[in-house]
């Protein structure tokens, strides 16, 4: 070609590669930006599946939250009422207890058995709520309770998980008293000695159990239902505490029991008022004996119990004649028992608990005594704000301990030498 029309074609080409070049940067710098856009996107508002994997227990909620919890192969997971994931747990590995040759016959490590949540909980499912007390007096509590196994119940109504929990707040409140007994040891032991060592028989829903470990204590508890004890196992990590949880019956015979389980059947069995061998709705399960001593040993060693809570429906009797190995080597600095009413050790008897009556409730006062504890019944309070009667239980004969057995008391056990705040009348 001429050499114009060569050097006009050289720049047509010149100038289209420059427009081809300038598109390309320029969709290079939209993408660059849309990513970057994307990405701060994603920084700035994270996702609520993120945030419920990063939450690390349910207490971060404020009181009155409530939801739904069930059990997944991968672990627990907890809802809120707009059916958003907020906390995933996993329960940790349990080694099933050996078969124990010997357990008809002497109380051994082998009678323990400790509670396996995603073993007995498999495919259940419940409710969950932040639980706080009056006028805020102690912090609040994360509490879990079971509605049902049942697969074919694929939503659980408000109601079931309300009913629940409202119960389980219910006896928070009544059991006020009590809680400040729990608050005064533990805090008196943490200021001077600390951690205080609690031991909890007859968890229930685990309410003193949770109280006494987000106060720093060292805590065991036992319950002898299996689905109550799991429950309370996943309520520690829930709470972000740990808890040695046993799933026995205290009895001071080594044996297999039986009593009503939790939900096996019926739904609506709320559990924590199953006694041993008394025939419920839901069918019976079997369950190993153990004796107070056994588990504080397990869980403490030589150490002594800074606090034990008895609370065993009517079995009481039997449980603290499993506790005067304990207490007759002063193993105990406080303790409170339910005690009581005579005929809830009379329907003890009818199915099969041995040693359940007040000649036996006498008799067990008077060993109390001799391993030196001072024994206080305390009755007749109003939704737990005062104790309107206390006496000393060894003054509790004729008239008086028709009185005082034909009630449900609290049975306060204090080291000999220590004070306990009694009103006596």
């Amino acid at each position: 070609l001429p050499g114009p029309e060569r050097n006009a074609n050289l720049h047509r080409r010149a100038m289209r590669a420059r427009a081809a070049a300038t598109l390309v940067c320029l969709a290079l710098a939209g993408s660059v930006a849309w990513l970057h856009r994307g990405q701060r996107s994603r920084t700035r508002l994270p996702s609520r599946r993120r945030l419920a994997e990063n939450r690390t227990t349910l207490r971060d909620f404020p009181v009155g939250t409530r939801g739904r919890w069930e059990h997944t192969p991968a672990g627990f997971v907890f809802y809120d009422r707009a059916e958003e994931p907020v906390l995933r747990l996993r329960a940790p590995p349990v080694q099933r207890a050996p078969r124990s040759h010997t357990h008809h016959h002497k109380f051994n490590a082998a009678c323990l058995v400790r509670a396996d949540p995603m073993r007995v909980l498999a495919g259940a499912r419940g409710g969950w709520g932040v639980l706080g007390f009056r006028n805020d007096e102690f912090e609040p509590l994360a509490v879990l309770t079971f509605v049902t196994r049942d697969p074919a119940r694929k939503k659980l109504a408000p109601g079931a998980v309300g009913a629940k929990l409202g119960r389980v707040e219910g006896y928070m409140r009544r059991e006020a008293a009590l809680f400040r007994d729990f608050a005064r040891v533990i805090n008196a032991i943490n200021a001077t000695a600390g951690p205080a060592r609690v031991l909890d028989i007859g968890a229930n829903h685990g309410l003193f159990a949770l109280f006494a470990a987000l106060r720093g204590a060292r805590v065991a508890a036992v319950e002898a239902q299996a689905t109550l004890a799991s429950i309370v196992k996943v309520a520690t990590l829930a709470n972000g505490v740990d808890v040695d949880v046993f799933h026995n019956a205290i009895l001071d015979v080594p044996a297999v029991v039986e009593i009503a389980e939790l939900g096996a059947s019926n739904d609506l069995n709320e559990g924590g008022t199953a006694s041993l061998g008394a025939p419920r709705e839901a069918p019976m399960a079997q369950v190993r004996t153990a004796s107070v001593d056994l588990v504080a040993s397990e869980v403490f060693g030589a150490a002594p119990v800074d606090f034990l809570k008895i609370d065993v429906e009517g079995v009481e009797i039997p449980a603290l004649r499993a506790s005067l190995g304990l207490l007759g080597r002063g193993g105990v600095r406080e303790g409170s028992v339910e005690f009581g009413p005579a005929r809830r050790w009379e329907d003890s008897e009818k199915h099969g608990v041995a040693g359940a009556n007040p000649a036996a409730a006498v008799d067990v006062l008077h060993k109390i005594d001799a391993a030196g504890y001072d024994a206080y019944l305390t009755y007749g309070g109003k939704n737990g704000l005062g104790k309107a009667r206390c006496v000393p239980a060894l003054n509790a004969t004729g008239g008086l301990a028709r009185e005082a057995f034909v009630r449900e008391n609290q049975l306060a056990v204090v080291k000999r030498g220590f004070a306990y705040p009694c009103i006596s009348v």
